[in-house]
Formats: C-alpha cells, structure tokens, sequence
C-alpha cells in the first residue's frame, strides 16, 4: 500500500511538472484590419524567457488552397467563416450549415510582435496535413496536402518554425492550408505557442524531457507489478 501512495505521488509530481511548462494565454489585443483579424501581442513581455498562448483567431476558407498573393490586390477572397481557437472546423457554422469532417481549406491570420527580436514558434502535432506560409515564403510542410484521399499524406508531428520582428509596425501573416481526409474530424487543435527563439528552444526541450521521463514511470510501474 505504502508503495502504490508512492507511485501515485511521484505520477501526480510529474503530472503538475508538465503543467508548470503550459503557456499561459498571451494579453492580447484583438483588431479587425481590412477585413483580418489581427492579434496584437506588442504589450507582452518576452525579454525575460516568456512563452505565451496566441488567442488564435482566424480567417477561414472551406475548400480553398489559396495563397499569399490572393490577399495582396484590392479584391480579397470573401471568407467562408470566422472563429477563435484551434479546434475542428466542424465547430464552426456559416448561416446554421456546419461543415464536414473531411475536405480542405485555408487559415489565414494576422499578428503583431515587440520588434527588433526573433521569435521562435511551437504548433502542437495535427492530425492531418498542412503547409504554412509566413508573409508570403513557404516555411513548413507536415506531410503532404491535397485536395483528395488519394493525394493526402497526414503527418503527426511537433513543429517549430521561426521569424524575426522587424522594427516596422508591419503585421505578420501567418496563412495555412490544412487538409484532412483519414480521421474523423478536420481542423487545427491544440495551441499554438510563441516566446524569443532561445526560450521557445528550451520550453521544447523541457517539454521532452517531461514527456520522457512520464514514459520511462509508466514503463517501471509495467515492469514491476505492486
């Protein structure tokens, strides 16, 4: 019995310390700028290894693989919907007709940083595939997109990706294409984390380190029985 209170003990330890390492939702600023949502995070303070939760909100086209240059002309695609979060997109509703589990479609985002820094981004893994865009360049792919079963590869994967804040008031685009036709439901999940480069490195790292030694319990406990 004195065991099992230890095992128990020591799994709610490890439990609470990968809790300490959960970003905590960033104060934000939320605009609406020529049609976009833009998240501004310029009031937060990342000097001191901060790493924060974007509030997520997004522009959202069912069906569409559109890309960065479609929003630079004077006529801008008409969104299919808006909504905060990262949660399946049949969640979402346009005129009371909700979505389908499986197709494809665009995400695009605006977000303003402190300047003069570089910034480390963290995207929990998907279940499906997506590509994303940072202000127009190409900067990460998981898995393969499509607009069919047959041209969609998904990928589960953690990714970090990274940008640097200029000293320009200039909003950053974040534009996703997010594909999904092998689980039950599609759309973005989890949280999307940001801090400065060095500190989202090391959040990552801890993140890991946390995940691994909660494996390596459980896989003790499996091998020696109460």
């Amino acid at each position: 019995m004195a065991r099992a209170t230890h095992i128990f003990t020591v799994f709610v330890c490890l439990q609470l310390s990968s809790a300490c390492y959960r970003a905590p939702v960033g104060s934000v600023v939320t605009k609406v700028t020529s049609g976009a949502p833009l998240i501004d995070l310029r009031a937060e303070d990342f000097a001191d290894g901060r790493i924060v939760r974007i509030p997520t909100r997004w522009e959202f086209y069912w069906g569409r693989f559109l890309l960065p240059e479609d929003f630079r002309g004077a006529l801008k695609p008409a969104r299919d919907a808006g909504y905060a979060g990262m949660r399946p997109w049949t969640a979402s509703s346009v005129s009371g007709q909700t979505f389908p589990g499986q197709g494809f479609a665009t995400y695009r985002m605006l977000l303003r940083l402190p300047p003069d820094a570089r910034y480390g981004f963290r995207i929990q893994q998907q279940l499906m595939a997506y590509r994303l865009y940072v202000d127009g360049e190409l900067l990460i792919e998981a898995g393969r997109v499509g607009r069919s079963h047959a041209e969609t590869l998904p990928e589960r994967r953690q990714r970090n990706f990274y940008i640097a804040a200029g000293s320009d008031a200039k909003p950053i685009e974040l534009l996703l294409h997010v594909s999904n036709h092998h689980m039950f439901r599609g759309g973005l999940r989890g949280v999307l984390v940001v801090g400065e480069a060095a500190a989202l490195d090391l959040y990552a790292h801890r993140i890991v380190a946390l995940d691994l030694a909660l494996i390596l319990f459980l896989a003790a406990v499996a091998l020696y029985p109460l």
